[in-house]
């Protein structure tokens, strides 16, 4: 009672205060006044009493205009303090009609600002609000006659409200316009509740149409004589013609009003008007993709409010075929629609409308999948959140929307996808955020069940980037550390090398390696350190506490915080951690799962965390332990391998596990053993390295004892890999055991090892055994640590040898024909995994019989031979040189071998390319091997000692064709620019090197077999053939490589008089044969320099890859009838035909000059070719693979233009000859001494001299004798001067032989011969300074010049090195002679070269006119 009368007094003392101020007071008093009256009114009860006590107020209110205030503040308090009036002084408030208007005006200017809950006013406007609905203040509005202000109330209730608004705040509105209409219903009140109830734009919000529902749904029964559904179903038949309407707006304007109706609850409108919902239904398929759009909204709220029912499921249908529309914006928002669904209600929605939303995961556009990620990704963490709650139990369904989001790593157009941003999805996205460790691990778990081999690759693939950046990361850290302050070079260069491989693990690589440059050169080493402590951290939460520990600290301010924060991410264990692990394990070992599919999802899920994260089972030993020594577990040798992995990691001791696996060593399954001998190798300690001798010593006693010998030739094998020299001193006995009891032996005692043995192959036991046996010999040769091996390897060739050519080691002792493919196929697979060592011991018959496995008799050896060569030369575990295979596997194979076999070569060329262009910074520098172009110098001493090569005598071109159809086949393929990503400037590089290694092979002899170099020489004749019919005329021909290094173990340098001999033999064959081969694959074959150049811009304009494959499949195809290669074009255009005749006649008439120089001229050869009696072989057989040689190079300017100084040296790649290209002179000195070849230079260049001399005395030269330089046949043919025609500057030369030819002379090269008599003698002294120094030299001689040269080499080399470290320049072409200002650059070629004329790049002709 005191407090009342307080308020009272104080009330009244504000309204007097008030009322002595003669005019409006400020605001500061105002404000602090109404305040106080604020804080006072609530005391005081409903009570006419008080008129007295608060009339002054009420006055003063209205006499300084406080109702019409602008200051929100004031006005604020004014309306509460009426309202506090109104309710005290109800029901007969001292107020006039016109101040209840202003009061009212008062209370909307309130209400407009409803909208903003940000405000601070909100909370007192919700109150003004909430009063005048409980006290009925609206009825007061009509009892005044302020109707217009209640229509603007319910115009402004239906705008400002709003979805987050408070179910109070709602509720008075519905209140307030209840009592209204209750007292009375207008048109104008009716008019704005049915536009709200259904209108539908862009900034309307739906809380509107829901306030306008409600409203009617409460009002039915005073609306319904004006509206109600009634006044709205007396349109609805009408609305049908209007979805019909051809106006688009129209028909979006009734989809709009239709779907409306149908969601309106408690009321069945799909159902009473069927017509009408059928031709809704039509509008998913309007023609209007804005129809659609529409349609789809509209579906969903239908759904929401109407869940179950037969128009329900019709709504679903009619969504799922939206997924499908041919509008990506339809097909977009239909995913956000099925999703939106499913979050509302996961039961609401059938699991099979989320699997076909999880197909557009795959769509064609970009825009589609990055939404369906986007939405999928939040019902999976609404499906966890419900599975954390219990309501929802794990279903295949929804696990499946991970399984398809790893699946976008393999999308190559959007870079969204790539593996460096799924590693953030998968890591920070895919949970939610308070999901635990054990339910994660669960999910992984069920969702790993449903792997196939492509998401397991992925998932590794993810795994390992990030295991790589953590390493690095780690290095990086050390390396700072270690050279804090010292700035050494070689740290630094390091450093960046780090830099640049934890780059490739962000989105952006080259940006992510500036950020690390930049923060390399930040002081603050607590960054560094809070690096190094995330690394360290094994659990997700402890890691996750530091990593926010740290970006607090260093704040969102900071110039690197975005990249810091990534970077952070990626040092975490966020994906998997040490809980995972343990979870694992603890499920494992307390068998909760009851389900054999959940416990084999488990334990491959273990497999991959603990291959990528050994160091994650640290802190589970003892776990772990217990698990592996249970007895009759399915998943031991997981558990095995696991232990292999982790060894070094874990605190585990080999004596603790060492009886278990010596136990599975000797009778374990072969995959068993080979585990746990790589267990015990990553157990072992240094004191504990007996181990292996004691093992080994068990084994070979248990193979001697014929029990379980498979598993026991696998651990042998094994141990032989890790421990070389236990298994050496066992080595001759286990030797001689696999040779003589399982090599040479046709009935073997098994005793109890039948079982070990795979009943599914087709092979038998025998066969197996012998097998299983050569595994374990190529093993011992095979050390996975690289050291000195005492073992002889060539026993093991021979038997290998042995195997390719009749499937087993000696005869007799297997005659099943499947059998001996199985043995064939097994001595290949070893020549592969050998030839990455031992590839200088491998014979060429070895690897020729290898590679004619392509084309084995049986079919199955052919797929396995070829899909083995394919993946080692993905792993870069195999030499180049064996891709040659996938010619032989090509033709006449089995459609699919031959479709696999063009694209694993494709994949071989576009690979091995860039690589090449990677890791050399030009071709020039001896880097040819590298490139996949020089296979061919493999395949064709492949072909030439192939035993189908067509007999000397025959003629039929087909034969001949059809043997050479894999040369064709390398040679379309290399050079498809298809393959190359349309990179004609590789393609231009590669016809370059072809032409190249085709001249060298025709100035080369067979190596293995002199009787076969006619055969090289053919196939490099025909391969230079091919090469002009593929149309190559676009290709600049300026540049060849200037050193071709060719394999000494195939090739060697030809004597002079041999290769003639040869060419001789050789070319009446090509004259007959080769011209009639090139016709013969002249209608099938493919333009690749020009056509494929055309398809490659149009691929490029298409962005489609499959359709380029297409393109160089049909343009790679198998011809039916003479198993040539078929372009996919079936018919060519007259203009290419008639090229391409053209082309052929020029080789004709090019092949018949040849011959007929050959034998009417007499000919001054300018060149000899020599060979020194040796060559030496480096035994690393990586290095020869690589091709990374760097022959030696000097250039020195020479004063005079008349000479060149041509001198030897040796390359620094030994194991090669080579064959460098000089343009200008093609020729080559075999002493170490200065030649002075002025008449050879001159041959190739016009000499100033001479050409001036020619131009002044014309009329002079007629009677003299000259000799004239013929590029084609690269020698002189003399001559007399007979005539001269001032007009045309011609002279007419008569040559030895009774021909005539009109020549310019200042275009030619020529030399005039003084004498007669002198002719005879310069033609010896050219022969004696050019020829084979071995003509005249004893074999002593020879050694003493080859030690000579390479004294003289090594001297190069050193100078080479000094030079290479003062410039950086680019190293010319060897064997190029430079011309500048007149004078004439020497180079140093090698004492082992043949330096050869590049004849396709001096421009052939003819002569001028023939008369």
């Amino acid at each position: 009672m005191a407090e009342a009368d307080a308020a009272k007094r104080l009330i009244s003392d504000i309204g007097k205060q008030l009322a002595a101020q003669k005019t409006c007071p400020k605001k500061d008093f105002i404000v602090k006044l109404l305040r106080q009256a604020v804080s006072a009114f609530p005391a005081l009860d409903q009570l006419a009493s008080l008129e007295s006590a608060i009339k002054p107020l009420s006055d003063s209110l209205v006499k300084h205009g406080l109702l019409q205030h602008k200051d929100k503040d004031i006005r604020l308090l004014v309306a509460i303090c009426c309202c506090e009036i109104i309710r005290i002084l109800a029901p007969n408030p001292d107020f006039s009609d016109a101040v209840f208007r202003d009061i009212f005006r008062l209370f909307l200017s309130l209400f407009v600002e409803l909208s903003d809950t940000t405000s601070p006013y909100f909370p007192r406007r919700v109150k003004v609000l909430e009063t005048v609905a409980k006290l009925k203040f609206c009825v007061l509005m009509l009892d005044t006659g302020c109707e217009d202000l209640v229509f603007q109330m319910f115009k402004t209730f239906f705008s400002v409200v709003r979805e987050n608004h408070p179910q109070s705040l709602i509720s008075a509105m519905l209140s307030i316009m209840e009592l209204i209409l209750k007292e009375k219903v207008s048109q104008p009140l009716l008019d704005v509740i049915l536009q709200n109830l259904l209108k539908d734009g862009k900034g309307t919000s739906p809380a509107s149409s829901r306030l306008a529902a409600s409203v009617i749904q409460n009002c039915a029964e005073e609306l319904e004589p004006s509206c109600a559904p009634r006044m709205l179903f007396a349109v609805i038949p009408n609305l049908t013609q209007e979805l019909l309407t051809d106006q688009v707006d129209v028909r979006i304007k009734a989809i709009n009003l239709i779907g409306r109706l149908f969601a309106l609850p408690g009321h069945h409108i799909a159902q009473e008007y069927r017509h009408l919902f059928i031709e809704f239904l039509k509008r998913f398929s309007d023609k209007s993709a804005e129809v659609r759009l529409s349609a789809l909204l509209c579906a969903k709220a239908f759904y929401m409010a109407n869940p179950s029912g037969t128009e329900s499921l019709e709504i679903l249908t009619a969504l799922e075929g939206r997924l499908l529309d041919f509008d990506d914006k339809v097909r977009t928002e239909a995913v956000a629609v099925v999703c939106d669904l499913a979050r509302s209600n996961l039961k609401l929605v059938p699991p099979e409308l989320i699997s076909r939303v999880i197909e557009r995961l795959r769509d064609k556009k970009v825009s589609v999948r990055k939404k369906a990620l986007q939405k999928l990704l939040e019902v999976y963490r609404e499906y966890c959140t419900k599975c954390s709650g219990g309501t929802v139990s794990l279903s295949d369904h929804f696990e499946q929307i991970p399984c398809k989001i790893l699946m976008l790593c393999y999308d190559k157009d959007c870079k969204e996808f790539r593996p460096q941003n799924m590693e953030l999805v998968i890591a920070e996205d895919l949970f939610p955020a308070f999901l635990s460790i054990e339910e994660r691990t669960t999910h992984w778990i069920s969702l790993f069940s449903l792997f196939s081999p492509p998401h397991v690759k992925v998932l590794n693939t993810i795994l390992a980037q990030k295991r790589r950046l953590q390493t690095e990361m780690q290095v990086y850290l050390a390396l700072r550390e270690k050279d804090e302050g010292n700035g050494s070079e070689e740290v630094q260069n390091r450093i960046k090398s780090s830099f640049a491989k934890m780059s490739a693990s962000f989105p952006d690589p080259s940006k992510a390696e500036e950020c690390f440059h930049k923060l390399h050169l930040l002081k603050d080493n607590g960054i560094f350190s809070a690096l190094f402590q995330l690394l360290d951290e094994l659990t997700i939460n402890n890691a996750q506490a530091t990593r926010d520990n740290f970006l607090r600290k260093i704040g969102d301010r900071h110039l690197h915080f975005g990249f810091l924060r990534l970077l952070s991410s990626k040092c975490l264990f966020n994906i998997f951690d040490s809980e995972h692990v343990r979870c694992i394990l603890d499920h494992l070992s307390s068998d909760k799962f009851g389900n054999k599919n959940l416990e084999a999802s488990s334990v491959k899920l273990l497999l991959v965390i603990i291959g990528t994260f050994p160091s994650l089972l640290r802190g589970s030993e003892t776990l772990f332990r217990l698990l592996l020594s249970e007895e009759d577990i399915p998943f031991s040798d997981d558990l095995i391998q696991m232990l292999a992995k982790a060894g070094p990691h874990i605190s585990i001791e080999l004596s603790d596990v060492y009886p278990f696996l010596e136990r599975v060593c000797l009778e374990g399954t072969r995959g068993q053993s080979k585990h746990a001998v790589s267990a015990i190798a990553a157990l072992i300690g240094t004191s504990e390295q007996l181990i292996f001798s004691e093992l080994c010593k068990t084994l070979v006693d248990s193979l001697h004892s014929g029990e379980n010998i498979p598993t026991v030739l696998q651990s042998l094998g094994c141990l032989a890999q890790h421990s070389v020299l236990a298994f050496e001193t066992q080595a001759g006995e286990i030797t001689q055991y696999i040779v003589e009891k399982i090599f040479h032996s046709t009935d073997i005692e098994i005793s109890d090892a039948i079982g070990s043995f795979d009943e599914t192959s087709e092979c038998g036991i025998s066969c197996k055994l012998k097998i299983f046996g050569l595994k374990a010999l190529v093993k011992s040769f095979l050390p996975h640590r690289r050291t000195h091996l005492r073992l002889e390897i060539n026993k093991l060739l021979d038997i290998l040898s042995q195997m390719l050519q009749n499937g087993d080691v000696s005869d007799g002792t297997i005659s099943c024909e499947i059998d001996k493919a199985h043995i064939r196929l097994a001595a290949a697979k070893s020549v592969l995994r050998l030839s990455k060592r031992w590839d200088l011991h491998i014979s060429p018959q070895i690897f020729h019989f290898t590679i004619l496995m392509a084309r084995d008799s049986s079919s199955f050896v052919r797929r396995l031979f070829i899909d083995k060569i394919h993946k080692l030369l993905k792993e870069h575990a195999l030499p180049s040189k064996y891709a040659c295979a996938f010619a032989f596997a090509a033709l006449d194979s089995p459609k699919d071998l031959q479709d696999d076999s063009l694209k694993y070569m494709a994949e071989f060329i576009r690979e091995y390319s860039r690589d090449a262009r990677v890791h050399q910074t030009s071709a020039m520098q001896g880097g040819m091997m590298d490139y996949p172009v020089y296979i061919v110098v493999f395949l064709i001493h492949v072909l030439a000692h192939d035993s189908g090569f067509p007999p000397e005598n025959c003629q039929d071109e087909e034969i001949y064709a059809r043997f050479c159809s894999p040369l064709v086949f390398t040679l379309q393929a290399l050079v498809n620019a298809t393959f190359v990503d349309g990179d004609m400037d590789l393609i231009n590089d590669v016809v370059s090197y072809l032409r190249s290694i085709f001249h060298a092979i025709k100035r080369a002899e067979d190596a293995a077999n002199a009787q076969t170099t006619t055969k090289l020489h053919a196939l490099a004749e025909f391969g230079i053939s091919i090469i002009n019919a593929l149309d190559h005329s676009s290709i600049s021909k300026s540049h060849s490589p200037g050193l071709i290094l060719l394999p000494s173990s195939l090739y060697r340098v030809s004597l002079e008089e041999n290769r003639e001999q040869g060419n001789l033999h050789c070319l009446p064959q090509c004259e007959n044969v080769i011209k009639r081969m090139v016709h013969c694959f002249e209608s099938l074959i493919s333009q690749p320099a020009n056509s494929l150049a055309k398809r490659r811009r149009k691929w490029q304009e298409d962005g489609s890859q499959s359709d380029a494959m297409k393109c160089a499949t049909s343009n790679l195809a198998i011809c039916k009838n003479v198993d040539l290669l078929r372009n996919g074009r079936r018919g060519q255009s007259e203009k290419s035909y008639t090229r391409g005749k053209e082309m052929d006649e020029t080789m004709k008439q090019e092949i018949h000059t040849r011959v007929r120089q050959k034998r009417d001229r007499s000919a001054c050869p300018p060149e000899s070719v020599g060979l020194h009696n040796k060559f030496s072989i480096d035994d690393e057989p990586e290095k020869v693979v690589s091709g990374k040689s760097e022959p030696i190079l000097r250039k020195e300017q020479l004063p005079s233009c008349d000479s060149v100084t041509t001198r030897t040296s040796l390359t620094q790649k030994e194991g090669f000859i080579s064959f460098a290209s000089l343009k200008e002179n093609d020729t080559v000195t075999k002493c170490n001494s200065t030649a002075e070849p002025s008449i050879l230079v001159r041959a190739n260049y016009i000499d100033p001299c001479s050409s001036k001399e020619a131009g002044e005395k014309s009329q002079v030269l007629i009677g003299q004798r000259i000799k004239l330089w013929s590029p084609i046949d690269k020698c002189y043919y003399s001559g007399t001067v007979d005539g001269f025609d001032s007009r045309c500057d011609t002279h007419k030369i008569t040559y030895d032989n009774g021909e005539v030819e009109v020549v310019s002379l200042e275009s030619e090269n020529w030399e005039t011969i003084i004498d007669d008599s002198l002719q005879e003698k310069d033609s010896d002294s050219l022969h004696s300074r050019y020829c084979d120094p071995g003509e005249h030299l004893s074999h002593s001689c020879k050694r003493e010049m080859i030690d000579a040269y390479r004294n003289d080499a090594s001297q190069q080399e050193e100078n080479l090195a000094k030079k290479e470290k003062r410039s950086n320049r680019r190293v010319p072409l060897l064997g190029t002679v430079n011309k500048k200002n007149g004078q004439q650059v020497s180079v140093d070629t090698s004492a082992s070269e043949v330096i050869t004329g590049n004849e396709d790049v001096i421009a052939r002709r003819t002569r001028s006119r023939k008369v």
